[in-house]
């Protein structure tokens, strides 16, 4: 994850950054007043957080889901698939090829490597 300096940052950058998670995964579908709120919060994410973060939000947000799903893997005993539900993947081998991506090894690998 970013290292981000919080205390420096404007005061609705940081609370943007403290529920950017939440914000971009709202749920709700292209005509719902939800998608709307959703849509135009990722671009008020988007414009205050790049500069703080060095890394768009979708990508602040994939990170962050890699950083819980690192330490359930390793403290936990939840299957991978229900970590992949809880986490917001449609399917265990999407999460599998995206934590592959970004953590650089298989969620099962790391599991190993934890115990």
């Amino acid at each position: 994850m970013p290292n981000v300096n919080t205390e420096q940052t404007a005061p609705a950058a940081r609370e943007l950054m403290r529920s950017l998670p939440a914000v971009l995964s709202l749920g709700g579908d292209a005509v719902s007043p939800a998608s709307a709120i959703r849509d135009t919060l990722r671009i008020m994410a988007g414009e205050l957080l790049r500069p703080q973060l060095g890394v768009t939000p979708i990508a602040y947000l994939a990170r962050w889901r890699m950083s819980v799903a690192q330490s359930r893997l390793a403290n936990e005993e939840v299957p991978i698939g229900v970590l992949a539900a809880e986490l917001g993947y449609s399917s265990e081998a999407a999460f599998n090829r995206a934590f592959s991506r970004i953590v650089g090894c298989t969620p099962g690998s790391l599991r190993k490597k934890s115990r």
